[in-house]
């Protein structure tokens, strides 16, 4: 399987990281990074119908020629690493000044387009809830461009065999945390802000999840 896995999606991220705060003392990491990013954008990178959202597919094998739809949620995270790896981590504007490629453009575009993806998969269902795995529709003869499982979506009543508890909660703080650093996180009061009870729960993980961010647990 040709993939970001959750092993290999720290090691895309932590190349860049590696590379930005040993001050660029060590290109090697830079040029790691860059080579992978290459491959994900000639083989993993596809577009849905009928709105061109840009999604990471997978691939059953290195010599496999057909991408399948399917992504996982954690797959969010590369937004952010396409944009953090084209400004190297100062604002867009403070970076054009320094100068600015066509390749930096290029992954700068790509990050915004995958982050608005990964929006999609909340704005498509009705608590703003994402599950963790979709599937984005190639079938020019579909309409739909986004496909959840049925037990993964939650209806118009709030039931799901999928999300429970505190699982929920933190499934739709994930977009509050905006693994696409540079994502806007004003999209979030989509979830937080909005009446009944999916959005009181939010509320209070959100609070939960500021209170450990405030006062860590002891190491």
């Amino acid at each position: 399987m040709v993939n970001l896995s959750p092993d290999l999606d720290l090691f895309q991220e932590y190349l860049l990281k590696q590379w930005l705060q040993t001050s660029k003392a060590e290109p090697v990491y830079r040029t790691m990074y860059d080579r992978a990013m290459n491959g994900i954008k000639r083989h993993l990178v596809a577009h849905s119908h009928p709105s061109e959202f840009t999604f990471i597919g997978e691939l059953p094998s290195i010599t496999a020629s057909s991408l399948s739809p399917k992504m996982d949620h954690l797959v969010c995270f590369i937004g952010g690493n396409f944009a953090l790896g084209a400004t190297e981590g100062k604002t867009v504007a403070e970076a054009k000044k320094q100068g600015w490629t066509a390749r930096q453009q290029e992954d700068l575009d790509l990050g915004e387009a995958i982050t608005r993806s990964c929006y999609e998969m909340y704005n498509v269902t009705v608590t703003g809830i994402a599950p963790e795995i979709v599937k984005f529709n190639t079938d020019p003869l579909k309409d739909e461009d986004i496909i959840i499982r049925p037990n993964d979506r939650w209806d118009s009543s709030g039931h799901s065999s999928y999300a429970n508890g505190l699982d929920t909660t933190f499934n739709g703080l994930r977009r509050w945390r905006v693994y696409s650093s540079f994502g806007d996180l004003r999209a979030t009061s989509n979830i937080v802000s909005g009446d009944g009870k999916y959005s009181r729960r939010l509320k209070n993980g959100v609070k939960l999840k500021m209170e450990a961010d405030t006062h860590p647990s002891p190491t």
